[in-house]
């Protein structure tokens, strides 16, 4: 049975109740177990069905730890640290930060300051972006893979920071042109006439 098959055992003990009537059993010397009796039987049984009976198989994730946190806080906690991992990440690859220029911690420091205001600009300017692409007509927007709520900081600055543009003299006024057919262009407009309070600009 490949690993896949799991899913069809975990239904089949789901619409059997199995887990629930072995969590409603009393078991001496333990009370209220962080692993659940139900789901000892269950990995047992899905063990079984691989054609294994050794625990040993099991790979489990542990944490020792001296907060005073229940399993499930605790494991949330985790999580939000994993989440914070990755703006850290975004800051020193895609803002090229991981080295800082100095071997003065002042100018370090100062270099660190701007590099969180860089990534507060243009995390709104993605997030922004984002709220454009769902106000724009279905063929102005820019052609996403898939649904995403949040953008990695290089995204933005591939599609938005980096996009083509001409600035053009015109009745003694200067203006960015695009593309006709730029991809991002529709965005960026929006996006430039929501920050500076302007007019919002047709297509070049």
């Amino acid at each position: 049975m490949p690993q896949s098959g799991l899913a069809l055992v975990g239904a089949l003990l789901q619409d059997s109740k199995l887990r629930q009537r072995i969590d409603a059993l009393d078991v001496e010397g333990c009370p209220r177990p962080e692993v659940k009796h139900g789901e000892v039987v269950a990995a047992a049984i899905g063990l079984l069905c691989l054609g294994k009976s050794d625990f040993n198989d099991i790979e489990a994730n542990t944490w020792w730890t001296s907060l005073k946190f229940s399993a499930k806080e605790q494991i949330a906690l985790s999580h939000a640290h994993g989440t914070s991992e990755q703006y850290h990440s975004e800051i020193k690859t895609d803002l090229d930060l991981e080295r800082l220029p100095s071997g003065k911690f002042a100018t370090n420091a100062t270099m660190l300051s701007l590099g969180l205001v860089a990534y507060n600009v243009l995390r709104l300017c993605g997030q922004g972006a984002l709220k454009e692409q769902r106000r724009l007509p279905a063929e102005e927007r820019a052609p996403l893979k898939k649904k995403v709520f949040r953008r990695r900081l290089r995204s933005v600055i591939q599609d938005l920071m980096y996009l083509a543009a001409q600035w053009v003299r015109h009745a003694n006024r200067w203006k960015v042109v695009f593309w006709r057919n730029s991809p991002w262009g529709a965005t960026w407009r929006g996006l430039y006439a929501r920050f500076a309070g302007a007019p919002r600009m047709a297509s070049g």
